[in-house]
């Protein structure tokens, strides 16, 4: 591989990085966005509360790009729960 060629290849990487911080950084997704514990039951400010059978189902087949969204979204409804 040329020198050139590894060149090109860290600036994709570098890219990559900055494109996926930037991600979590505008959606703020929980922190076991990519392998959530369905199972596991916290029962406030819980974002996998608010996942549905189907979305539960599919997860495996999405992006991480649309766990990252996604989570961040149900992350932010959860976060907004009031509880006596």
């Amino acid at each position: 591989m040329s020198d050139y060629d590894i060149q090109k290849m860290d600036e994709h990487m570098e890219a990559g990085e900055l494109e996926y911080n930037d991600l979590v950084e505008r959606n703020n997704p929980p922190n076991d966005w990519d392998t959530p514990k369905w199972k596991t039951e916290d029962r406030v400010h819980n974002w996998r509360n608010y996942a549905t059978a189907e979305l539960i189902l599919e997860w495996g087949g999405f992006t991480g790009r649309q766990k990252i969204i996604i989570s961040g979204m149900l992350e932010r409804i959860a976060d907004s729960e009031v509880w006596d």
